[in-house]
């Protein structure tokens, strides 16, 4: 998926999300990491979703080096429309 697909359908599902990562293979989005509330979304290439609910302590800092290793649920609500 394009760069500017990929932002542009994570701001499509909500206004007030914020992107933290993109990571690019190839020129093409590999993954995608953003953070809505206390919940930090994973994209994949197809932009299929995984969720990781954020104790409340981590709210407010995120460690972009870790974010690949945190365990992350199936979201299919927060697919992206590409």
């Amino acid at each position: 998926m394009k760069l500017s697909d990929c932002e542009t359908a994570i701001l499509a599902l909500s206004g007030d999300m914020q992107i933290i990562e993109i990571k690019l293979a190839e020129g093409q989005v590999r993954k995608a990491f953003a953070v809505k509330d206390n919940m930090l979304i994973q994209w994949d290439a197809n932009g299929r979703a995984f969720r990781h609910m954020l104790p409340v302590e981590c709210q407010q800092a995120c460690d972009c080096d870790s974010l690949e290793q945190l365990s992350y649920e199936r979201d299919k609500d927060l697919d992206l429309k590409l």
